[in-house]
């Protein structure tokens, strides 16, 4: 019956016939790419679904392209929860099998089990990876957390990253896949470049930036050490962390970092790294994050682990420097005796910083990105049915 209701109304539900479906509406390197894609795409009438939101200020970004719907508010009905569930998914799956040629984007995480199975075989689906599995002995190989199950449904992934598409194209022909490595896409992002006037001359401060948001793989704790051991041994450095409370870091270590909080406002975190010298990862695993790459187009040299796509991108000792994996104790050593050295030299630190600006210039513009995105969904500037 509802399923019936979503046929009837599939023009209101999505006029484009585009539907995408996000694990949440909040602030993070992943929401702000589901963006990217959304405002890229000559597509602005699709229907917008959310496992869940936090953050009205993001939810209000993304109404800009279509209707946006919220599946964790037909769940909240005590005692009515599985029906009122039930009608959002069949007014969902309805709607989409009626489109003549329906378009079908999962967000990473998604859950997907229960649209899958029940849609037409006309059904264009894809799907986006951003980062790579934590091998934490609960899924060591990633066949949940890359959705292995999907494989034969999709016809295109997109990966943020060419490190992903070498992990992928591996774990693909382990399992009987390969035939399907074909559909994996490589769509690296795009960050606006500043001027290189900008960064003609090194007037930048002993200033080290951490900006991500708070998550175990981070590792904030790490970077509070970092950042403690740098302040004692030189209290001209200015540690700044964008996005964590003060709390992921231990007591001891707060002191030495300036706090900003999270910040929504491009504008201000640009600011913050214009006279940045340095970034810091810590993570235990990346896909490609976007505060690396905004870091790089203005100069500001990276110093991370060497995980995920970030070993694509920083050339060690070229643009940046990457920390081996090791225990706690051998990130927190490595990192400080790098970023001391890069302190100690300002002429090569300035080299690198110049070298960073040049590789972000010409990696991650948006004419490449846009163009391969176009091709991805198989759209040129005209708006499919």
């Amino acid at each position: 019956m509802f399923r019936l209701i979503g046929r009837v109304l599939y023009k209101v539900v999505s006029p484009s016939g585009y539907f995408f479906f996000f694990p949440v509406a909040g602030m993070g390197g992943a929401e702000r790419v589901h963006l990217h894609i959304l405002a890229t795409l000559p597509i602005k009438k699709s229907l917008i679904v959310f496992e869940t939101s936090y953050r009205p200020d993001w939810v209000n970004k993304f109404k800009k392209y279509g209707r946006t719907w919220f599946a964790d508010f037909y769940l909240k009905f005590p005692r009515l929860h599985r029906l009122t569930g039930d009608i959002f998914w069949d007014v969902i799956i309805g709607a989409i099998n009626k489109h003549t040629s329906p378009k079908i984007f999962l967000g990473q995480l998604v859950s997907h089990n229960r649209l899958i199975n029940q849609l037409s075989s006309k059904v264009w689906i894809a799907d986006i990876v951003h980062a790579e599995v934590l091998h934490d002995g609960k899924d060591s190989e990633g066949l949940k957390y890359w959705r292995m199950d999907l494989v034969p449904n999709l016809a295109k992934r997109y990966l943020v990253s060419g490190h992903l598409h070498q992990q992928l194209s591996e774990l693909y022909l382990k399992n009987g896949l390969s035939i399907y490595t074909k559909n994996l896409r490589v769509i690296s992002n795009f960050v606006d470049i500043p001027s290189n006037e900008e960064y003609s001359s090194f007037k930048k401060k002993k200033k080290i930036v951490f900006l991500g948001r708070e998550a175990y793989e981070k590792r904030i704790h790490l970077a509070g050490e970092i950042a403690k051991n740098l302040s004692l041994s030189n209290p001209e450095i200015e540690n700044v962390f964008i996005g964590p409370s003060e709390e992921s870091v231990n007591l001891e270590c707060r002191a030495h970092i300036r706090f900003t909080g999270a910040l929504s406002d491009r504008n201000q975190i640009s600011l913050e790294l214009e006279n940045a010298s340095i970034i810091l990862f810590t993570s235990s695993y990346e896909g490609l994050p976007l505060s690396l790459m905004e870091a790089m187009a203005h100069g500001v040299v990276p110093v991370s682990t060497a995980v995920g796509g970030i070993i694509t991108h920083v050339n060690d000792g070229q643009n940046g420097y990457l920390i081996k994996e090791g225990n706690d104790k051998s990130i927190v050593e490595s990192a400080t005796e790098i970023i001391t050295t890069l302190f100690s030299d300002t002429h090569y630190l300035s080299k690198l910083s110049q070298n960073a600006y040049h590789y972000a210039a010409e990696n991650f513009k948006r004419d490449n990105y846009e163009n391969k995105l176009l091709e991805f969904f198989e759209v040129g500037h005209q708006v499919p049915d």
